[in-house]
């Protein structure tokens, strides 16, 4: 037991699941959504905007070690990201300054700021310039949180799945070949074991931005021939490889994640998907 208390700004699925583990070491936690969320034990929950003044005076009138923010957008357009990431982040920190700031500030990012497209390796120190508007705005709110006078660090997650984000293997039923372009992904309980590991990491060797991601980057075209075979389809039936307009794009290494001690329960999309299969055959059949 800690006795330590955390707040979570905006609580899904990855949010609660990090809350949880944190409400079962004796921490207090507090999540806050705008929408309603299922009951969890010990959970403190306060439904509402980040931005309205009734949350922001509840935030500066409590003390949290640290704060968790996990937004996200209500659409895909360049004002949805601003109002999803960037305004929430200003009002914080414009709140903060009034007392009570964190003693860390974790900030769930997204691989999606690096804009290389040629195959590179791309870590902490690679350059990070989205020309993507709405990545734009993601890089933008890191800048805000980084630049502030907190101890904020940014956590960029590469592509997320688990079992019920079953993107990928839908595409491979429907027998969509992919292409040559890297691809790279983290899973669900990996990226929640990230947030647990860096809220209790001693705040001396927390570092300011870490890239999240398994070590096994692979072409679209070769994941999705690897999973025909895990789900009994000929590879052979799959549509013949597209030719990427983004180039070969990026391969994302998290080596500063390992040596800070963090071990990847997930370190391959084989042994992830392997978890996930289960659950999606009995999708596709109906069987609980």
């Amino acid at each position: 037991m800690t006795g330590k208390k955390h707040l979570f700004i905006g609580f899904g699925d990855l949010a609660s699941r990090c809350a949880q583990a944190l409400i079962d070491d004796g921490d207090t936690v507090v999540g806050i959504a705008r929408s309603e969320r299922p009951t969890q034990v010990g959970l403190e929950f306060w439904q509402g905007d980040v931005t309205s003044e009734s949350i922001l005076q509840r935030i500066r009138e409590a003390y949290f070690d640290s704060v968790v923010i996990t937004l996200t957008p209500s659409g895909r357009r360049e004002e949805d990201y601003r109002r999803a990431y960037y305004a929430p982040v200003k009002a914080l920190l414009q709140n903060w300054q009034l007392g009570n700031a964190p003693e860390r500030i974790l900030y769930i990012s997204s691989t999606g700021v690096y804009a290389q497209s040629n195959g590179e390796v791309v870590d902490e120190n690679s350059p990070a310039e989205p020309t993507s508007p709405t990545q734009v705005i993601l890089r933008e709110t890191e800048e805000l949180l980084l630049n502030s006078a907190y101890r904020a660090t940014v956590i960029r997650f590469s592509g997320i799945y688990g079992p019920k984000r079953n993107y990928l293997l839908r595409q491979v039923v429907l027998g969509n070949g992919g292409n040559d372009q890297y691809s790279n992904r983290i899973h669900e309980e990996d990226c929640s074991g990230v947030m647990y590991f860096l809220v209790n990491l001693p705040i001396d060797q927390l570092q300011k931005i870490y890239l999240a991601t398994d070590k096994t980057p692979v072409t679209s075209r070769d994941i999705r021939v690897w999973l025909a075979g895990e789900l009994g389809i000929d590879p052979n039936t799959l549509s013949e490889p597209e030719v990427s307009p983004m180039g070969k794009a990026k391969r994302c290494h998290s080596a500063l994640l390992e040596n800070s001690g963090y071990e990847f329960k997930y370190p391959t999309y084989k042994s992830g998907y392997i978890s996930c299969l289960a659950f999606f055959r009995r999708l596709e059949t109906g069987v609980r």
